[in-house]
């Protein structure tokens, strides 16, 4: 009976504790910030952009696999100015640290001679409770999409 009662109040004790937050090293270049993750099981660099309301994929990304869009006439508004869009892919899995987001309404944003094959916005950064800590150089999530 005694042996019982600890394991159950091991238990509940354990329902209470947060998950262990996920620690992925930033990649920084000037006033860029990257990290290594995955797009639907595609390696590579994956910028983050806080200002920006949504994930993004890179055409050769989107070159790689054949992922289901629409064709769209939008204009988006980035830092680099006034940016056409013509597509917008319906979903993907992005990997990064271990944790799956599934992504969903991703704009496809011109190459922009960029080496990186998406960009994190904020659904992102929301979803996992990032928190960027320049310092130590790391990107923290702190919850399971």
């Amino acid at each position: 009976m005694r042996g019982l009662r600890l394991v159950i109040m091991v238990l509940l004790c354990g329902m209470g504790l947060p998950a262990a937050d996920t620690v992925i090293p930033l990649v920084m270049s000037g006033g860029t910030l990257a990290c290594r993750g995955e797009i639907d099981g595609q390696r590579g660099l994956l910028l983050i952009d806080s200002g920006s309301s949504v994930t993004c994929l890179f055409p050769r990304q989107v070159a790689r696999r054949r992922y289901h869009y629409r064709t769209v006439d939008l204009v988006s508004y980035t830092a680099a100015g006034p940016t056409p869009v013509t597509k917008v892919v319906k979903k993907a899995d992005i990997l990064v640290g271990g944790l799956t987001y599934q992504a969903r309404n991703l704009v496809v944003l011109p190459g922009q001679g960029t080496q990186a094959i998406g960009l994190l916005g904020c659904d992102f950064l929301l979803a996992t409770g990032a928190k960027i800590d320049l310092a130590r150089r790391r990107l923290i999530l702190t919850q399971t999409p």
